[in-house]
């Protein structure tokens, strides 16, 4: 309550905490934080009504007395998670055996509670309050138990809050930035690195999996100069350096080269007319089976002359870069070249 009365004497401490160079990163971050502590609130507001509306009812199918009164005391008792759930089980369990000579109604009642919770616990607000705070769903759990732990029931109440705004500080302040890479919804990595990565491991499925889904709101073209050339100029770099060997080097070519026949193949972007043409993965040029399958998607007259001097540039120095096992080119010096 104190916090809340004194906000705006809070806020300016903050910011000569900070530094006059840092007000505006400072009240950033802190517009952040309440965005996303109000948008979870609201979400945790939103799921317990609707939980405390379904169990009610329930309990009032079963034939528990009072039920609409379980209904806001459970719905009350979850803001408080995972300990609010158990005590707000604990009373309609007791009530219902005191109400009823057998053991009937209360193991219906407890049979109810369950088959609500533990989807909800586990699956909805997970996801629902990752999604709503940016903390990503492992984040809620771990976060919980965490705070739990360290402060018990009133940790488990500010668990979300208090890691919502340390995630928030650590896209400003360094020294916290593991915690917002750990806990963030968003990963943070590059498309490029994602799929150099998942090249280096040998999964061909995966990066066709998330080729398509980004086929979906663009084409090809964009696909290879935002992915594909700058994740090969990543294995560039590191043959270069010496940091992957000629095994890696060579499996990252086999990857690039069977995700790629796999989306020259794809029914669902390939013209009637296409002819299928096979591609050996042992003897595969990736830059020009690149070349050929974005040829084939944007037909031959796609992407403007400059487009085609910067694939055909790239072609190119696939080519000699292939003699040297060397998995890339660098998409910077063709763009210039072009």
């Amino acid at each position: 309550m104190f916090i809340l009365l004194e906000q705006e004497g809070l806020r300016d401490r903050m910011i000569r905490l900070a530094g006059e160079a840092q007000a505006g990163r400072t009240m950033q971050a802190v517009e952040d934080a309440a965005q996303g502590v109000s948008s979870f609130l609201l979400s945790q507001l939103i799921v317990n009504l609707i939980f405390g509306v379904v169990l009610g009812s329930a309990l009032w199918l079963v034939g528990v007395p009072h039920a609409v009164l379980w209904g806001p005391v459970s719905a009350l008792a979850r803001f408080v998670p995972y300990v609010g759930p158990l005590a707000a089980a604990a009373l309609i369990g007791a009530f219902a055996a005191a109400v009823d000579p057998g053991w009937t109604l209360m193991i219906w009642s407890l049979a109810v509670f369950v088959l609500l919770e533990l989807p909800v616990a586990n699956i909805l607000e997970p996801t629902v309050y990752g999604h709503s705070s940016g903390i990503a769903p492992l984040g809620v759990i771990v976060a919980a138990l965490f705070w739990g732990i360290l402060w018990g029931p009133v940790g488990l109440l500010l668990s979300t809050p208090i890691t919502l705004c340390l995630v928030v500080a650590g896209r400003h302040v360094r020294v916290l930035a593991p915690i917002t890479i750990l806990f963030g919804e968003a990963p943070g990595l590059q498309a490029g690195l994602r799929l150099y990565q998942r090249a280096l491991s040998g999964a061909p499925g995966e990066i066709v999996a998330a080729a398509r889904v980004y086929l979906r709101r663009s084409n090809f073209a964009r696909y290879c100069d935002q992915i594909v050339l700058p994740g090969l100029a990543l294995a560039d770099a590191d043959g270069r350096a010496g940091r992957i060997g000629s095994e890696q080097q060579s499996r990252v070519r086999l990857t690039i080269a069977a995700a790629a026949s796999a989306l020259g193949a794809d029914k669902r972007h390939a013209g009637a007319s296409r002819r299928r043409r096979s591609t050996s993965l042992i003897d595969a040029n990736v830059g020009a089976h690149l070349h050929a399958v974005r040829q084939q998607r944007l037909g031959r007259s796609g992407g403007g002359r400059e487009a085609r001097i910067r694939r055909s540039c790239c072609a190119s120095r696939w080519n000699r870069r292939m003699t040297r096992s060397s998995p890339t080119c660098w998409p910077s010096r063709c763009a210039t070249k072009a």
